[in-house]
């Protein structure tokens, strides 16, 4: 299962691994033996900063939230919807070539992952 992430601003924790993973894309080989963690997905991810894309695999995202996949009759056909804990919903459409992704060149399909001290606060008790 391949978590790999390219763009700096999702991830906190940058450490280097002693193991590389090898990556095999359109542009030829690469590796890297970087990992980092992403706010609010419960397992590290590894760090390719040359890379293209973010991508996540669809069985640790089950693991963690709800994933509806809709084949037909909506407005939008072929498109897998993924509800976080808060309600709000991320919709990753099937592009031409076949592979599923989530626009985030709108201003209003913008994710930001935030962690406050307070909310992890209330996931402990003070006794």
């Amino acid at each position: 299962m391949c978590n790999i992430v390219s763009n700096a601003k999702l991830m906190r924790n940058l450490w280097q691994v002693d193991v590389y993973m090898k990556l095999s894309t359109l542009s030829g080989l690469t590796t890297t033996n970087w990992m980092a963690d992403v706010p609010g997905y419960q397992r590290p991810v590894w760090f390719h900063p040359g890379g293209i894309a973010n991508i996540l695999s669809m069985s640790n995202v089950v693991a963690r939230y709800h994933v509806t996949y809709n084949s037909r009759h909506s407005e939008h056909p072929n498109q897998f919807m993924v509800k976080k804990d808060d309600g709000s919903k991320r919709l990753f459409v099937q592009s031409k070539m076949g592979l599923y992704y989530m626009d985030v060149s709108r201003a209003d399909k913008h994710v930001v992952f935030v962690s406050t001290v307070e909310n992890n606060r209330n996931n402990y008790s003070t006794t």
